[in-house]
């Protein structure tokens, strides 16, 4: 009788002893499993993180900085933001007409590795669009607020967007995109920056 009881302890510790293993095996191979994803997602975001679009200085005399900190060159970058400016006609007196909102873009292919580029209201090209129409005219002053979106291509094709609601985001359908205020007029900057080698490069956040 007591053979038998101890038989069946031993049995019964043997299954315990093997659902313990199964359950750690399986624990480990979902471990494994999740550190493979977020080392792929990593991967994939790596040059991503590494891209950044700001908007420094004063209202009037301000700055957009283009900056990658990755080995590797961005095939492709716009960044837009809406500013207010005063302006005048050509060729009549400096009077200033009033004010209207303006959105400026910035396309670029010159975004190398470890490269900062940096544009000013100086390259704000003359002719303005507005609807069907082009009008030259000459700003008086520019009053720029936050840039609304900065989307880019990455070494592998992927497209990415960064806006300062949303941060950093993949791919998305267009009606994705953020919300933006409707421009009177349509600016774009010259693609002519000044351009300064990053101050750290590498890596992303």
């Amino acid at each position: 009788m007591a053979a038998t009881v101890l038989a069946a302890v031993a049995a019964i510790g043997g299954l315990w002893a093997s659902a313990v293993a199964t359950y750690w095996s399986q624990q480990t191979a979902r471990d494994q499993l999740q550190q493979s994803r977020d080392d792929a997602e990593k991967d994939e975001r790596a040059q991503a993180v590494a891209v950044s679009a700001w908007l420094d200085g004063t209202k009037s005399a301000w700055a957009v900085h283009i900056l990658n900190r990755s080995p590797d060159p961005v095939p492709q970058m716009t960044v837009a933001f809406f500013s207010y400016v005063a302006f005048k006609k050509v060729n009549e007196r400096d009077f200033p007409l009033g004010y209207d909102r303006l959105k400026l873009s910035i396309q670029t292919a010159r975004l190398g590795p470890c490269t900062e580029l940096i544009y000013s209201p100086e390259q704000v090209n003359p002719t303005w669009d507005r609807g069907m129409t082009s009008k030259k005219i000459t700003p008086v002053s520019l009053f720029a607020s936050r840039i609304e979106i900065a989307a880019f291509t990455d070494r592998d094709g992927r497209g990415w967007w960064r806006t300062p609601d949303k941060g950093l985001e993949r791919d998305h359908p267009l009606g994705e995109l953020p919300a933006l205020p409707k421009p009177r007029w349509t600016n774009q900057l010259v693609d002519d920056p000044v351009v300064k080698k990053a101050a750290s490069c590498g890596g992303g956040e």
